[in-house]
Order: C-alpha cells, then structure tokens, then sequence
C-alpha cells in the first residue's frame, strides 16, 4: 500500500504528457468479465472500464485507443503481435531519437 500512495503522489504532478504519443490498448474480450455472474454488474464494470480506459486518451494530445479483442487484461499473452507493433510504431516516432 505504500508504494501505491507513493506512485499515486508521483503521478498527480504529471497531469499531463503533452503532445508525446500515446496509445491505449484496451483488451475487449469477454474473458474480461468471466468472472462477473450477475449481468447488471457485469455491464456497469464493463462501463467504468471502457470510461477510465477513454480517460488515458486524455492525457496526450496525440493519443489513441485501440481494442485488444483477443485479451482481457493479459495482452501480452494474448495480443502479443499487436502490442509489438504498437511499440516498434512508438519507437519509431522522433521523440525517441
């Protein structure tokens, strides 16, 4: 718990990146919710996610949202090929060289 406070506290003072890309990657697979029995509940975590994964998009100016839809969370598992090329795209943009 104390490195949670510590990287939350860290976090609050980049509210921003600017205009550095960004990519947020969010896994769309049922799998996801698997473990959610009740359909109501399901829905609403299904929405929160969905709501906080859009609010990354807000911190760069250039940013987009993809869709894993073979991966819930695990996406280096199961998206692998699609999160290698998302890096080598960043890699490649200039604010790497």
């Amino acid at each position: 718990m104390k490195n949670d406070r510590l990287n939350f506290k860290d976090a609050e003072k980049y509210p921003s990146f600017g205009d550095i890309p960004l990519t947020v990657i969010m896994g769309t697979s049922e799998v996801r919710y698997a473990g959610i029995k009740k359909s109501s509940i399901k829905d609403e975590f299904r929405q929160l996610v969905n709501e906080g994964q859009r609010e990354l998009l807000k911190l760069s100016s250039d940013s987009r949202l993809m869709n894993a839809e073979n991966s819930g969370h695990l996406l280096q598992i199961n998206d692998k090929e699609l999160l290698i090329k998302e890096i080598n795209k960043l890699l490649k943009n200039q604010y790497f060289y």
